[in-house]
C-alpha cells in the first residue's frame, strides 16, 4: 500500500494515533478535519492538537480534551478558546506554565492565575501586573508544600540568575559514546562548579525549611 493511501485510511490512522497522538502529523488533511480521529489523537498526546484542522482547534470539546491530557496544548488552541475560562482553567490545572497562552483577560482573572500558581509558583510571571502583587496570589498558605519550599529556595539562591550566568558562559559541547554532553572550556567549568555549590546549598536550605515546618 502506498503511503498516501495508508495515511488516508481512517481505520489505520485511528490505530496509529491511539498508540501515539503525534502520528496525526502524517494523516492526510481530510482526516485532520475528522473529529473522531483528532479526539483519539489528543487523548493520547494533547500536543497533537497542533496538527488538527483550524476548525477543530476551535472546537471546545477537542481542545478541552487536549489540555486535560497536556496543558501545553493550549498553545495550539484557537484565539477564541484561549479566552474560554473552562479551557484555560483545565490547562493551568494540568500545567501551570500554560498561563502564558491564556488571553490577556484571563491572565488578569484571579481564579485562573491562582490555579496556575498553585500548580507551579513560577507561573506568576505570566499573570497581569495587578495580580503579580495580589496578596492571595503571593500567599504561601495557598501553595502546596513542595511549591512553598521550592519558591523559598529559588528566591534565596536566585536560581534564575544562576541559570542566566550559566547560559552566558563561553562554552563548547562534545558528546561521549552514550550521547551525554561533556562541557568544555574554562567558562563552563567555573559555571558548573558555581552551580553545583549553590545547588548543594539550596538542598540543605530546603531540608531546613521542611524541618521547621514539621516542628510548627
Amino acid at each position: 500500500m502506498h503511503a498516501s493511501e495508508y495515511w488516508n485510511d481512517k481505520d489505520l490512522v485511528l490505530l496509529n494515533v491511539k498508540e501515539d497522538g503525534h502520528k496525526l502529523f502524517f494523516a492526510l488533511e481530510r482526516l485532520k478535519k475528522d473529529k473522531e480521529v483528532v479526539l483519539t489523537a489528543v487523548q493520547t498526546n494533547g500536543r497533537a492538537l497542533q496538527y488538527a484542522s483550524k476548525k477543530l482547534r476551535n472546537n471546545k470539546k477537542v481542545v478541552l480534551t487536549a489540555v486535560q491530557e497536556d496543558g501545553w496544548a493550549l498553545e495550539f488552541a484557537s484565539k477564541k478558546l484561549t479566552k474560554d475560562k473552562d479551557v484555560v482553567l483545565a490547562a493551568v490545572q494540568k500545567t501551570g506554565w500554560a498561563l502564558q497562552w491564556a488571553s490577556e483577560q484571563l491572565r488578569n482573572d484571579k481564579q485562573v492565575v491562582l490555579a496556575a500558581v498553585q500548580k507551579d509558583s513560577y507561573a506568576c510571571r505570566w499573570a497581569s501586573e495587578a495580580l503579580k502583587n495580589d496578596n492571595d496570589i503571593l500567599s504561601w498558605e495557598l501553595l502546596p508544600q513542595g511549591q512553598k519550599c521550592w519558591r523559598k529556595v529559588r528566591e534565596h539562591y536566585h536560581i534564575e540568575q544562576i541559570l542566566e550566568y550559566w547560559q552566558q558562559q563561553t562554552m563548547k559541547a562534545t558528546f561521549d559514546t552514550n550521547g551525554k554532553a561533556i562541557m568544555q572550556g574554562s567558562g563552563a567549568k567555573r559555571a558548573r562548579k558555581e552551580f553545583k555549590r549553590l545547588k548543594k546549598g539550596a538542598c540543605r536550605n530546603a531540608k531546613k525549611i521542611m524541618k521547621r515546618k514539621r516542628l510548627r
